[in-house]
């Protein structure tokens, strides 16, 4: 038996302690403090959604939404991916229902603090002009060795942005494999679509929502929409300002 297989982990533990905080939030159900429970059973969770979904007896739906929402609350935290399979880790001394804003993990906070940030950076990127774009071009013949693993880091910069994971399906990854196949697409400009998913969880007045790669794919049009009208409202207002 592998040592470190996600689908079948080995963990020698003698019981679980719960803190008060998790016990006493009236935001997660109690599925979700039994997923805490197996999480902070190891000192780093590589388990597999579907090993979680078995140990608490549900769905990997289920489970992957009490990871998410764990996270999301601030209990757990992504730790790292080797390539092979997600890690992550009970927060140590956690704040009572520490709610993340707008889902944004510590390392892209800093890039999307201003809202003007869907600036010059992703304009040059992102071709956002006067016309909303078909789908970003024809789909392309996928390289499927390079392909695997860029799928593979398609799900790290969900989670890195996002601040939760999505559950590595076999849809996400036919999903994540469109848009990757589409014409001058690459994982950088990936990344600056996810900030942009990320930045208009707060706009409240979008007609859009996008949780999930498979959105993604079937939203690239509203998304980009949006980036361009935001992106024209920033400009207005820098040269309302200069007036």
């Amino acid at each position: 038996m592998e040592q470190h297989d996600p689908d079948n982990p080995i963990k020698e533990y003698t019981g679980v302690w719960m803190p008060k905080e998790v016990m006493e939030c009236k935001d997660l159900a109690a599925i979700d403090k039994l997923t805490f429970a197996e999480i902070a059973s190891f000192d780093v969770c590589y388990a597999s959604n579907e090993w979680l979904a078995k140990r608490i007896g549900r769905s990997v739906t289920t489970a992957s939404k009490s990871i998410s929402r764990l996270i999301d609350l601030g209990f757990v935290e992504p730790c790292g991916f080797n390539g092979r399979f997600r890690q992550i880790r009970v927060v140590k001394n956690c704040k009572p229902c520490r709610k993340r804003q707008g889902r944004l993990v510590k390392n892209d906070k800093a890039a999307l603090q201003k809202t003007t940030s869907i600036d010059n950076s992703i304009d040059k990127s992102i071709d956002i002009g006067t016309k909303v774009p078909k789908a970003l071009g024809p789909v392309e013949e996928p390289v499927r060795t390079q392909r695997s693993l860029d799928i593979d880091q398609a799900f790290l910069i969900w989670e890195e942005v996002m601040g939760y994971p999505l559950a590595a399906a076999g849809k996400e990854r036919f999903s994540i494999n469109s848009i990757l196949s589409r014409k001058g697409m690459d994982l950088d400009k990936l990344r600056l679509m996810v900030r942009l998913v990320a930045e208009s969880q707060s706009d409240r007045y979008k007609r859009f929502s996008i949780s999930s790669y498979t959105d993604m794919l079937h939203k690239t049009n509203e998304l980009m929409a949006w980036a361009r009208e935001k992106h024209a409202q920033n400009q207005s207002n820098a040269t309302t300002m200069e007036v």
